[in-house]
């Protein structure tokens, strides 16, 4: 992902930060990104987006497509989405297990690759 964020972005705990992440390095390469391109970018209302960003309310599958698209993520910060997205929607404790222990070593690979 182009922007101020990209090692932050992994460290995301869920998708509202993942999200929350993107918009703040937007917003800090053009003052003039606002929630409401976004929430257009991602083919949803500005209302939705703020829900989705405060945490009371789950990203859409569909916008997920929508959402590597236009922000250009890259193929692990695709993946840390994919699991953050898993993450909500799992209610089974050892797949929650599993799928955090993907998030961990996604992360730790991140650190090591970056070293």
């Amino acid at each position: 992902m182009n922007g101020n964020c990209p090692s932050k972005i992994l460290q995301a705990t869920s998708v509202s930060e993942f999200l929350a992440c993107i918009v703040k390095s937007r917003h800090t390469a053009s003052r003039k990104y606002s929630l409401r391109r976004f929430a257009k970018a991602l083919k949803i209302s500005p209302a939705m987006l703020s829900s989705i960003l405060s945490g009371n309310r789950r990203l859409p599958s569909a916008c997920v497509p929508a959402l590597i698209e236009s922000a250009s993520l890259r193929a692990e910060e695709q993946e840390a989405l994919l699991l953050l997205c898993d993450l909500v929607r799992v209610r089974f404790e050892p797949a929650k297990r599993c799928i955090q222990d993907g998030l961990e070593k996604l992360r730790h690979s991140n650190e090591m690759g970056s070293s």
